[in-house]
């Protein structure tokens, strides 16, 4: 049997407002053929571009019933079987029992890009193969005739043994197989703790000295020390700045890569940020605002005046070809230099900012950052509404809590949100024993992160003991003002 690349990716074309034929009727003596219009279709292709016909039928045919971007998510799913097929020669008629546990493999096999994980977790592995088995059983009662079955109980002989089985989980049915891997449980990760906060921030501010500069890093560029001065200064204002949003706003990693460089200068000119709401199946998010503080604005301010010293000496040095003008986060990488950075590759540094505050081995994400601010939130209010220990409280005063909550994070109803009222009532038992209050918040961060300025400079003696002096005592009674 001859065997393609299994990473070959099969292709996916998103349409609007197709028409398609539906339904024929006679009239008079003659037929007419009646049309109809499928809002989100996608047409998919073989990986050596033919399109997919019995795939595209498939989804065309279900198109008219779905609604937002279910028809885009079955496809990708499918496109998986696609590329399968197409390695290792296959119709969909030839697949077996064996072909499910190969299937498995290959998608359990595939890591991330550029990183050791793997590239999707059980319970996606699920999805991916009870989509592929209902496209198949669609395929079977639809276009088949006669043959053996290609999906069924055992009692059936159907070359693909399943059974109908209820996923805890994902709370849905969906088609079993036993080459299938476990379900995974989907348990909320814990917030990140106010001491890994501080140990990446020193970690952040470690790797932004002049002297930890490699030699590697030098001869990358030519051992221009003003180049490489100003890329520190920059990678030092994105990893503080990055964190710093992910933990002030509770965006999703996602959401925050949609973000531009335009609207967080409509944010420092409004304080308001207009975030992209995910996971809503739909092809524009849709925005929620998110106000700032007036110390808010000046985190934005910094970031983004040194983002703009950054992209200066990058077109010094490179030209404006390819260069990421409008893209909030830029790469530092060589031959990536000043070009827009994706998430997987902010995922990696952040990954070696966890190695060098000390955290290898433990679990520490961008989604941890959400799941403190949503906890510090529910902690606020239920302060606010008096729902403190020993207080009677009803179910409608939690859903008007929780919906209050919702508003500032996107989900679309409070039932995922449930479970931050039990972390915010254990609040001693995850956060340290120092305690930020909620009046200073935004302004503690501000200042925490001008000392932390502060020092970086005088260590790399960008400016003189007498100016970071005088801006010291400045900060003093800044500081003073608002204690």
């Amino acid at each position: 049997m001859a065997v393609r690349n299994f990473s070959t990716p099969a292709r996916r074309f998103n349409l609007e407002d197709v028409k398609i034929p539906d339904v024929s009727i006679q009239v008079g003596g003659r037929f007419e053929v009646i049309h109809k219009t499928v809002k989100n279709a996608v047409i998919v292709h073989w990986p050596d571009g033919a399109p997919c016909i019995l795939v595209n039928q498939y989804l065309l045919e279900k198109g008219d019933t779905w609604s937002g971007e279910t028809a885009r998510a079955t496809a990708t799913d499918l496109s998986h079987l696609i590329r399968y097929c197409f390695s290792y020669t296959k119709t969909f008629r030839e697949l077996a029992d064996g072909d499910v546990s190969r299937f498995v493999s290959l998608l359990a096999s595939e890591k991330a890009s550029g990183r050791r994980e793997a590239k999707r977790n059980n319970n996606t592995i699920r999805k991916i193969v009870h989509q592929s088995l209902c496209f198949l059983e669609w395929y079977q009662r639809s276009l088949c005739q006669g043959g053996r079955l290609i999906v069924g109980a055992a009692d059936r002989d159907a070359a693909i043994t399943v059974v109908e089985k209820w996923n805890r989980h994902s709370k849905r049915m969906e088609w079993d197989h036993r080459y299938l891997p476990e379900p995974v449980s989907t348990d909320p990760k814990l917030p990140i703790s106010w001491t890994t906060i501080c140990n990446i921030d020193e970690a952040i501010e470690r790797k932004g000295l002049v002297e930890v500069m490699s030699d590697r890093l030098m001869r990358s560029h030519r051992f221009d020390k003003k180049f490489v001065g100003t890329l520190l200064d920059y990678l030092y204002a994105r990893r503080s700045f990055m964190t710093w949003l992910l933990r002030r706003t509770g965006l999703r990693p996602g959401e925050m890569m949609l973000l531009n460089a335009c609207s967080m200068e409509r944010a420092l000119q409004h304080q308001v940020l207009e975030i992209p709401t995910l996971k809503r199946r739909r092809k524009e998010p849709p925005l929620r605002l998110f106000f700032f503080t007036p110390h808010d604005t000046q985190f934005i301010r910094r970031y983004l005046m040194v983002r703009k010293v950054w992209l200066s000496s990058c077109q010094k040095r490179l030209g404006s070809e390819s260069l990421g003008i409008g893209s909030l986060f830029l790469s530092t990488s060589p031959g990536r230099i000043g070009r827009p950075i994706s998430k997987s590759g902010l995922e990696k540094d952040f990954s070696a900012l966890c190695v060098e505050a000390g955290l290898a081995g433990q679990q520490v994400c961008f989604s941890m950052y959400r799941h403190r601010f949503i906890t510090e939130q529910v902690r606020r209010l239920m302060k606010e509404f008096g729902l403190g220990a020993g207080a009677v409280v009803s179910d409608p005063d939690y859903r008007a809590l929780l919906e209050r909550v919702r508003a500032m994070t996107g989900h679309s109803n409070i039932d995922s949100l449930w479970h931050y009222i039990d972390l915010a009532r254990k609040d001693d038992d995850i956060w340290s024993a120092v305690e930020l209050s909620e009046r200073l918040q935004s302004a503690s961060d501000f200042h925490r992160s001008k000392v932390n300025d502060i020092a970086r400079e005088l260590r790399n003696g960008t400016r003189t003991p007498s100016e970071l002096a005088d801006e010291l005592q400045e900060l003093a009674l800044a500081i003073g003002d608002f204690c």
